[in-house]
């Protein structure tokens, strides 16, 4: 009997080899092929290649994955043709703007990847107020493009974060109290069709696609340019500072919390990073201090910078200068993070963050952690009510508001992946039912209130959660401008 067993196992590795090296060659078929198509403009690379390395690369190699080929579409014609061949052939593909996800395969690929780093130009329209923006730029970038001008767009709040997958997720940005969620100030989307056609969708043409685009992520086309209003952009004053301590965190938490309920200056934002490192003595607090313009009203932060810090990079700069300093969560070899939505930060769910961020960041560390963090964003209530274009896809209506929190872990050690998974989602729900309880104030952590963010969530995180009502119009969408389901051959946040 265990011979005949491993005998059967055998014969099972051996098909499975067999299928994988039939999808390589059969994936290997579809690069040649889209070389062959498209124009001199673009062009395709294959391992071994430095462009092939930079093209594939993630900040988090967990969620990076080695494609047969890789192609950098220059025009968007090119980029239809590549989506057509792909389905044609059913070779599933990926399409990459900053690659700044954690979650696996959400850009990256066995197979095709479509890496958008030619689509980097920036154009400024001073009579519309607009910028018109290659989706293959880095949010730096564009406000460095901007910066001449003096406008800026509302996109990523840290460094090496691609505008293409920021704003196709809706996007919380520095910007967010002024002007809402990033797909609320675009006004239009130039859109590489898997049918091979390319339109541009607008709240006038294509408005269906227009709507779905808006923080529907990757399931209609691939995006290569985005139009978005602009705002005045100022020199700004912030940076980062950082605090240890138990009382010192203990009354950081209690001006975090009083800056939420009485702040109503939209240019004033803040957002609080509760984190476990033993080189900081364990827990620590980190807050990023940002005001759109060079000088806050007196008494805007003076609670919370009264706390005493350990560091802080607080000055005057530019918003290219500001966001190129802070890389956020920076390169790690594996990570993940989840979303929370949490509708009111009391003293007493900040104090339960930082006990959760505290009791979990030793074992954490025990087990390959090099950064265990949970980070929280105390917008105006009213962010939602900035949506001169209409409704988006991302489900976020006035009148119900709730802030994102993101829980995150970055690790080393491959063989912690489901460890490191299950304790996310233990952090996770355990400061969703506190918020929930009566000591943390009975807040709605369920839709349609505490709808999830997007570029936060977690791969197991059910689309409902996402997208709540509006789902059923999305499939309807994606079936009438990709009746193929070509879009179903890449990862991301699915309909169906």
């Amino acid at each position: 009997m265990g011979s005949f067993t491993a005998k059967r196992l055998s014969l099972v590795s051996a098909l499975l080899s067999l299928a994988s090296r039939a999808s390589a060659v059969r994936y290997l078929g579809t690069c040649k092929q889209i070389e062959r198509s498209i124009s001199p403009a673009s062009a395709v690379f294959y391992p071994g290649s430095s462009q092939y390395a930079a093209d594939i690369f993630h900040a988090y190699s967990s969620s990076s994955q080695n494609a047969t080929c890789s192609v950098e579409p220059a025009t968007p014609q090119d980029a239809a043709m590549i989506l057509k061949i792909v389905g044609n052939t059913r070779t599933p593909y990926a399409v990459k703007s900053g690659g700044h996800t954690t979650n696996p395969g959400w850009s990256s690929t066995p197979g095709v990847q479509i890496a958008l780093s030619r689509f980097n130009g920036v154009v400024y329209n001073a009579t519309a107020g607009t910028a018109r923006v290659g989706t293959g730029q880095k949010s730096e970038e564009a406000y460095h493009a901007l910066e001449p001008f003096n406008v800026s767009i509302a996109a990523g709040r840290v460094s090496g974060v691609g505008v293409g997958g920021f704003t196709l997720g809706g996007g919380y940005s520095w910007l967010t109290n002024q002007v809402g969620v990033s797909c609320d100030t675009v006004v239009a989307f130039e859109v590489a069709l898997p049918t091979g056609k390319v339109v541009t969708a607008t709240n006038t043409s294509n408005a269906d696609l227009f709507f779905g685009l808006k923080g529907g992520g990757n399931n209609f086309g691939v995006v290569t340019a985005i139009t978005y209003k602009v705002v005045e952009q100022p020199a700004v004053w912030g940076g980062l500072v950082v605090v240890n301590g138990t009382d010192n965190i203990a009354n950081l938490s209690q001006a975090v919390s009083q800056f939420q309920d009485n702040n109503t200056n939209p240019k004033a934002v803040i957002g609080v990073t509760y984190g476990f490192n033993p080189s900081f003595g364990g827990l620590f607090v980190s807050v990023f201090y940002y005001y759109h313009g060079p000088s806050p009203p007196a008494g805007t932060f003076d609670q919370l910078l009264a706390v005493p810090a350990i560091s802080s990079s607080i000055s005057v700069t530019t918003l290219t200068n500001l966001v190129s300093a802070f890389n956020g969560p920076g390169i790690a070899p594996r990570a993940l993070w989840r979303s929370i939505s949490i509708q009111n930060y009391t003293i007493p769910v900040l104090n339960e963050i930082a006990n959760q961020v505290s009791i979990h960041g030793a074992t954490a560390w025990n087990h390959s952690a090099i950064l265990f963090t949970l980070a929280v964003e105390p917008l105006l209530p009213d962010i939602f009510s900035h949506q001169p274009n209409g409704p988006a896809a991302y489900f976020h209506t006035a009148g119900n508001f709730f802030a994102p929190s993101i829980v995150g872990i970055s690790w080393t050690d491959a063989t912690e992946d489901s460890f490191f998974f299950d304790l996310l989602k233990t952090v996770d729900v355990n400061v969703r039912d506190f918020a929930a309880s009566a000591a943390g104030g009975l807040q709605p952590v369920e839709p349609p209130v505490g709808i999830l963010y997007p570029n936060y969530a977690s791969y197991d995180t059910p689309t409902s959660l996402l997208f709540g009502s509006n789902l059923p119009k999305l499939r309807l969408i994606q079936k009438k401008y990709d009746p193929r389901g070509v879009t179903n051959l890449t990862h991301g946040w699915k309909f169906f």
